[in-house]
Protein backbone atom coordinates (compact mmCIF):
# COMPACT_ATOMS: atom_id res chain seq x y z
CA UNK A 1 0.00 0.00 0.00
CA UNK A 2 1.05 3.98 0.95
CA UNK A 3 4.74 2.38 2.69
CA UNK A 4 5.59 0.37 -0.59
CA UNK A 5 6.07 4.08 -2.17
CA UNK A 6 7.55 5.43 0.87
CA UNK A 7 9.87 2.79 1.63
CA UNK A 8 10.96 1.37 -1.67
CA UNK A 9 14.17 3.31 -1.75
CA UNK A 10 15.55 1.42 1.63
CA UNK A 11 14.50 -2.25 1.32
CA UNK A 12 17.72 -3.29 -0.16
CA UNK A 13 18.28 -2.12 3.81
CA UNK A 14 15.25 -3.24 5.03
CA UNK A 15 15.77 -6.72 4.01
CA UNK A 16 19.41 -6.49 5.59
CA UNK A 17 17.43 -5.60 8.83
CA UNK A 18 15.61 -8.71 8.93
CA UNK A 19 18.33 -10.79 8.19
CA UNK A 20 19.54 -9.97 10.86
CA UNK A 21 16.47 -9.95 13.21
CA UNK A 22 17.54 -11.69 16.79
CA UNK A 23 20.94 -10.53 16.61
CA UNK A 24 23.06 -8.19 17.70
CA UNK A 25 22.87 -5.93 15.30
CA UNK A 26 25.70 -3.99 15.84
CA UNK A 27 28.03 -2.62 12.50
CA UNK A 28 30.64 -5.02 13.31
CA UNK A 29 27.91 -7.78 13.59
CA UNK A 30 26.65 -6.15 9.76
CA UNK A 31 29.35 -6.45 8.15
CA UNK A 32 30.05 -10.21 9.08
CA UNK A 33 30.04 -12.98 6.33
CA UNK A 34 28.44 -15.40 8.63
CA UNK A 35 25.86 -13.10 8.99
CA UNK A 36 24.78 -13.86 5.09
CA UNK A 37 22.03 -16.15 5.14
CA UNK A 38 19.59 -15.30 1.54
CA UNK A 39 20.55 -15.12 -1.95
CA UNK A 40 21.96 -11.94 -3.16
CA UNK A 41 19.93 -11.63 -6.00
CA UNK A 42 16.59 -12.51 -4.03
CA UNK A 43 17.69 -9.78 -1.62
CA UNK A 44 16.97 -6.95 -4.33
CA UNK A 45 13.81 -8.93 -5.95
CA UNK A 46 10.63 -6.56 -4.71
CA UNK A 47 7.99 -8.92 -5.37
CA UNK A 48 9.74 -11.33 -3.72
CA UNK A 49 10.44 -9.63 -0.43
CA UNK A 50 7.86 -6.87 -0.18
CA UNK A 51 4.87 -8.83 1.69
CA UNK A 52 7.04 -9.83 4.27
CA UNK A 53 8.35 -6.20 4.81
CA UNK A 54 4.69 -5.14 4.59
CA UNK A 55 3.71 -7.53 7.30
CA UNK A 56 7.19 -6.08 9.25
CA UNK A 57 6.73 -2.45 9.28
CA UNK A 58 3.32 -1.66 8.50
CA UNK A 59 1.08 -4.91 9.58
CA UNK A 60 -2.88 -4.14 8.95
CA UNK A 61 -1.52 -0.69 7.03
CA UNK A 62 -0.51 0.63 10.70
CA UNK A 63 3.21 1.53 11.48
CA UNK A 64 5.35 -0.72 13.70
CA UNK A 65 7.12 2.44 15.48
CA UNK A 66 10.00 -0.46 16.65
CA UNK A 67 11.17 -0.66 13.33
CA UNK A 68 11.59 3.74 12.95
CA UNK A 69 15.77 3.62 14.94
CA UNK A 70 16.05 0.49 13.12
CA UNK A 71 15.86 2.57 9.99
CA UNK A 72 18.10 5.72 11.03
CA UNK A 73 20.77 3.29 12.10
CA UNK A 74 21.34 1.86 8.95
CA UNK A 75 21.10 5.79 7.29
CA UNK A 76 23.86 6.12 10.11
CA UNK A 77 25.92 3.32 9.32
CA UNK A 78 25.91 4.33 5.27
CA UNK A 79 27.63 7.72 6.36
CA UNK A 80 29.56 6.39 9.48
CA UNK A 81 27.75 8.33 12.60
CA UNK A 82 28.85 7.44 15.62
CA UNK A 83 26.30 8.98 17.87
CA UNK A 84 23.90 6.00 19.36
CA UNK A 85 20.46 6.44 17.29
CA UNK A 86 18.06 6.25 20.84
CA UNK A 87 19.85 9.92 21.14
CA UNK A 88 17.29 11.25 18.57
CA UNK A 89 14.06 9.41 19.77
CA UNK A 90 11.68 12.18 19.20
CA UNK A 91 13.12 13.07 15.94
CA UNK A 92 12.80 9.87 14.66
CA UNK A 93 9.20 9.85 16.03
CA UNK A 94 8.23 12.84 14.73
CA UNK A 95 9.88 11.98 11.35
CA UNK A 96 7.55 9.21 10.71
CA UNK A 97 3.96 10.51 12.75
CA UNK A 98 4.15 13.95 11.56
CA UNK A 99 0.44 14.71 9.73
CA UNK A 100 -1.14 17.85 8.83
CA UNK A 101 -4.46 17.32 8.99
CA UNK A 102 -7.19 17.79 6.00
CA UNK A 103 -10.47 18.32 4.82
CA UNK A 104 -13.79 16.69 5.95
CA UNK A 105 -17.34 16.53 4.00
CA UNK A 106 -20.49 15.86 5.20
CA UNK A 107 -22.91 14.75 2.69
CA UNK A 108 -26.24 15.84 2.67
CA UNK A 109 -27.36 11.92 2.51
CA UNK A 110 -25.47 11.46 5.72
CA UNK A 111 -23.69 8.09 4.34
CA UNK A 112 -21.45 9.51 1.13
CA UNK A 113 -18.87 11.15 4.04
CA UNK A 114 -15.59 12.30 2.65
CA UNK A 115 -11.95 13.01 4.14
CA UNK A 116 -8.52 13.90 1.95
CA UNK A 117 -5.72 13.47 4.45
CA UNK A 118 -3.10 16.44 3.56
CA UNK A 119 0.66 15.34 2.95
CA UNK A 120 2.83 18.69 2.75
CA UNK A 121 4.75 18.96 -1.08
CA UNK A 122 1.89 16.53 -2.81
CA UNK A 123 -0.30 19.05 -4.28
CA UNK A 124 -1.96 19.32 -0.52
CA UNK A 125 -2.67 23.05 -0.98
CA UNK A 126 -3.69 22.79 -4.77
CA UNK A 127 -5.77 19.67 -4.12
CA UNK A 128 -7.91 21.59 -1.03
CA UNK A 129 -8.36 24.98 -2.70
CA UNK A 130 -10.09 23.18 -5.52
CA UNK A 131 -12.24 20.49 -3.03
CA UNK A 132 -13.50 23.81 -1.43
CA UNK A 133 -14.23 25.05 -4.52
CA UNK A 134 -16.03 21.73 -6.00
CA UNK A 135 -17.29 19.67 -3.35
CA UNK A 136 -20.03 21.81 -1.32
CA UNK A 137 -22.90 21.71 -2.21
CA UNK A 138 -26.94 22.52 -0.75
CA UNK A 139 -26.99 20.66 2.42
CA UNK A 140 -23.89 19.32 2.97
CA UNK A 141 -21.09 20.31 5.02
CA UNK A 142 -17.04 21.26 4.55
CA UNK A 143 -14.48 21.65 6.64
CA UNK A 144 -10.57 22.21 6.74
CA UNK A 145 -8.44 21.49 9.69
CA UNK A 146 -5.11 22.75 9.12
CA UNK A 147 -2.97 20.26 12.03
CA UNK A 148 -3.11 16.82 12.84
CA UNK A 149 -5.28 17.46 16.01
CA UNK A 150 -6.75 13.97 16.89
CA UNK A 151 -10.42 13.56 16.07
CA UNK A 152 -11.07 17.53 14.92
CA UNK A 153 -10.82 16.38 11.18
CA UNK A 154 -13.72 13.62 11.96
CA UNK A 155 -15.88 16.18 13.74
CA UNK A 156 -18.75 16.64 11.58
CA UNK A 157 -18.94 13.02 10.39
CA UNK A 158 -21.85 10.56 12.33
CA UNK A 159 -19.99 8.28 14.28
CA UNK A 160 -22.20 5.44 13.04
CA UNK A 161 -20.49 6.28 9.77
CA UNK A 162 -17.50 6.30 9.88
CA UNK A 163 -16.99 2.98 8.77
CA UNK A 164 -18.08 4.15 5.72
CA UNK A 165 -16.23 7.26 5.53
CA UNK A 166 -13.96 7.63 2.09
CA UNK A 167 -10.41 8.54 3.12
CA UNK A 168 -8.19 9.24 0.09
CA UNK A 169 -4.98 11.56 0.18
CA UNK A 170 -2.37 11.71 -2.83
CA UNK A 171 1.59 10.58 -2.36
CA UNK A 172 4.53 10.75 -4.79
CA UNK A 173 7.70 9.33 -5.55
CA UNK A 174 9.51 9.24 -1.44
CA UNK A 175 12.53 10.71 -3.25
CA UNK A 176 11.15 13.38 -4.92
CA UNK A 177 9.16 14.21 -2.09
CA UNK A 178 12.23 14.57 0.43
CA UNK A 179 14.00 16.60 -2.30
CA UNK A 180 10.69 18.86 -2.75
CA UNK A 181 10.62 19.19 1.16
CA UNK A 182 14.10 20.29 1.22
CA UNK A 183 13.78 23.03 -1.27
CA UNK A 184 10.52 24.40 0.49
CA UNK A 185 12.78 24.29 3.78
CA UNK A 186 15.77 26.20 1.96
CA UNK A 187 12.98 28.46 0.27
CA UNK A 188 11.25 29.61 3.61
CA UNK A 189 14.13 30.13 5.59
CA UNK A 190 16.48 31.97 3.00
CA UNK A 191 12.75 34.26 2.94
CA UNK A 192 12.47 34.82 6.29
CA UNK A 193 16.41 34.86 7.07
CA UNK A 194 15.84 31.93 9.71
CA UNK A 195 19.14 30.61 10.46
CA UNK A 196 19.66 27.51 12.81
CA UNK A 197 23.71 27.76 12.93
CA UNK A 198 23.84 24.14 11.94
CA UNK A 199 26.73 22.66 10.32
CA UNK A 200 24.85 22.46 6.33
CA UNK A 201 24.27 26.28 6.59
CA UNK A 202 28.02 27.05 6.43
CA UNK A 203 28.06 26.14 2.74
CA UNK A 204 26.95 28.07 -0.08
CA UNK A 205 23.14 27.77 -1.17
CA UNK A 206 22.29 25.59 -3.70
CA UNK A 207 25.41 23.68 -3.76
CA UNK A 208 25.21 19.71 -3.19
CA UNK A 209 27.76 19.81 -0.32
CA UNK A 210 25.24 21.81 0.93
CA UNK A 211 22.58 19.32 0.22
CA UNK A 212 25.10 16.42 1.34
CA UNK A 213 25.63 17.96 4.83
CA UNK A 214 21.91 18.35 5.61
CA UNK A 215 21.81 15.13 5.25
CA UNK A 216 24.38 14.52 7.63
CA UNK A 217 22.86 16.61 9.90
CA UNK A 218 19.36 15.51 9.63
CA UNK A 219 20.44 11.65 9.99
CA UNK A 220 22.43 12.37 12.61
CA UNK A 221 19.42 14.22 14.70
CA UNK A 222 21.14 17.86 14.73
CA UNK A 223 18.04 19.30 13.56
CA UNK A 224 14.62 20.43 15.45
CA UNK A 225 11.45 18.70 14.09
CA UNK A 226 9.79 21.86 14.09
CA UNK A 227 9.28 24.35 11.83
CA UNK A 228 9.61 24.09 8.03
CA UNK A 229 11.76 21.01 7.99
CA UNK A 230 8.68 19.25 8.35
CA UNK A 231 8.15 19.74 5.07
CA UNK A 232 11.06 16.63 4.50
CA UNK A 233 8.67 14.67 6.93
CA UNK A 234 7.19 10.87 5.78
CA UNK A 235 4.60 10.71 3.74
CA UNK A 236 3.35 7.97 6.05
CA UNK A 237 2.29 10.16 9.23
CA UNK A 238 -1.37 9.78 7.70
CA UNK A 239 -1.65 6.01 8.59
CA UNK A 240 0.25 6.66 12.13
CA UNK A 241 -2.52 9.50 12.35
CA UNK A 242 -5.60 7.58 11.20
CA UNK A 243 -4.19 4.91 14.08
CA UNK A 244 -4.35 7.25 16.61
CA UNK A 245 -7.78 7.85 16.33
CA UNK A 246 -8.80 5.04 18.14
CA UNK A 247 -7.62 7.19 21.42
CA UNK A 248 -10.39 9.56 20.58
CA UNK A 249 -13.25 7.74 18.64
CA UNK A 250 -13.72 5.04 21.15
CA UNK A 251 -11.23 2.65 19.85
CA UNK A 252 -12.24 2.90 16.24
CA UNK A 253 -9.45 3.78 14.02
CA UNK A 254 -10.17 4.42 10.48
CA UNK A 255 -8.83 3.19 7.44
CA UNK A 256 -7.13 5.08 3.70
CA UNK A 257 -9.40 4.13 1.57
CA UNK A 258 -7.51 4.51 -1.66
CA UNK A 259 -4.59 6.94 -2.54
CA UNK A 260 -3.15 8.51 -5.84
CA UNK A 261 0.50 7.37 -6.21
CA UNK A 262 1.77 10.14 -8.53
CA UNK A 263 1.13 13.90 -8.96
CA UNK A 264 1.40 13.66 -12.64
CA UNK A 265 -1.82 15.52 -14.61
CA UNK A 266 -3.05 16.33 -11.10
CA UNK A 267 -5.79 18.39 -12.38
CA UNK A 268 -7.66 15.59 -14.27
CA UNK A 269 -6.42 12.47 -12.42
CA UNK A 270 -7.12 13.28 -8.52
CA UNK A 271 -11.21 14.13 -9.43
CA UNK A 272 -11.02 10.77 -12.06
CA UNK A 273 -9.61 8.98 -8.45
CA UNK A 274 -12.38 10.21 -6.39
CA UNK A 275 -14.94 9.02 -8.98
CA UNK A 276 -13.32 5.83 -9.26
CA UNK A 277 -12.61 5.71 -5.38
CA UNK A 278 -15.50 7.50 -3.55
CA UNK A 279 -19.67 7.18 -3.84
CA UNK A 280 -21.55 9.88 -3.77
CA UNK A 281 -19.42 12.92 -4.57
CA UNK A 282 -21.06 16.31 -6.50
CA UNK A 283 -19.87 15.34 -10.09
CA UNK A 284 -18.23 18.45 -10.51
CA UNK A 285 -15.74 17.05 -8.39
CA UNK A 286 -14.78 13.68 -9.86
CA UNK A 287 -15.65 14.44 -13.49
CA UNK A 288 -14.36 17.69 -14.38
CA UNK A 289 -10.76 18.95 -14.18
CA UNK A 290 -9.19 21.02 -11.07
CA UNK A 291 -11.04 24.75 -12.02
CA UNK A 292 -8.18 26.66 -9.56
CA UNK A 293 -4.43 27.19 -10.60
CA UNK A 294 -1.79 27.20 -7.85
CA UNK A 295 1.95 28.31 -7.59
CA UNK A 296 4.37 27.55 -5.32
CA UNK A 297 6.81 30.51 -4.83
CA UNK A 298 9.39 27.63 -4.46
CA UNK A 299 8.66 25.82 -7.57
CA UNK A 300 11.04 27.90 -9.80
CA UNK A 301 13.96 26.83 -7.79
CA UNK A 302 15.42 30.32 -7.70
CA UNK A 303 18.58 29.20 -5.79
CA UNK A 304 19.00 25.60 -6.84
CA UNK A 305 18.22 23.95 -3.46
CA UNK A 306 16.22 21.25 -5.79
CA UNK A 307 18.80 21.05 -8.73
CA UNK A 308 21.58 20.59 -6.34
CA UNK A 309 19.83 17.61 -4.40
CA UNK A 310 18.77 16.18 -7.70
CA UNK A 311 22.61 16.16 -8.06
CA UNK A 312 23.47 14.70 -4.98
CA UNK A 313 21.03 11.96 -5.35
CA UNK A 314 22.11 10.58 -9.34
CA UNK A 315 25.83 10.46 -7.50
CA UNK A 316 24.22 7.23 -5.27
CA UNK A 317 26.78 7.87 -2.99
CA UNK A 318 26.25 7.23 0.64
CA UNK A 319 24.49 10.22 1.23
CA UNK A 320 21.72 9.18 -1.85
CA UNK A 321 22.07 5.66 -0.18
CA UNK A 322 21.16 7.29 3.40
Amino acid sequence: KIVAMSLWVIVPVAITLLKFSGTDRNESSLHSPRMHTLDEAALYDFDLNWPMLKDKMCPNKRPNEDMWEDLFKFARIELNLSKDVSETHNFIRNFFTFSSGGVAFNSKNNVDNFVYLRVWKCGNDHIVFNLRETLPDEGSEFSNVKNGKRGTLFDSIPQNQLGQTCIVTAVRDPIDHFMSGYNEMEFRDHERNVKYDKHYEKYSNGTATRFEEFVVDFIDGELSAYGSIKHTFSMTGILWYLDSLKEHLDGFSPELTGYLPSLADLDNKFPEFLGKTCNGLPDKATKEPFPLKTHHDSQADQFGFHTSARKVWNKNGPHARA
